[in-house]
């Protein structure tokens, strides 16, 4: 199954929120589904780590989640 994962899934675990576990659970399923992200995700991201100054949250996730598990960033067009 193909899945685009919403910059709030991610949030959820990296801002250790209300439903980091349901968040995380899903993401684990990475090898069971193809995953996808958005370029505005991605972004999205980077705004908000940044300016909480998790700046190596945010580079660990470039490499964890594009590198290491595969996920495709999808460039949207209008």
């Amino acid at each position: 199954m193909r899945l685009l994962i919403d910059a709030n899934v991610f949030l959820e675990v990296f801002l250790n929120q209300e439903q980091a576990e349901t968040a995380r659970s899903l993401l684990s399923m990475v090898a069971e589904h193809e995953m996808f992200l958005s370029d505005f995700t991605l972004h999205t991201i980077g705004v908000v780590l940044f300016r909480r100054q998790l700046y190596k949250t945010f580079r660990e996730f470039v490499q964890d989640t594009i590198g290491r598990a595969g996920f495709s960033v999808l460039y949207l067009s209008a």
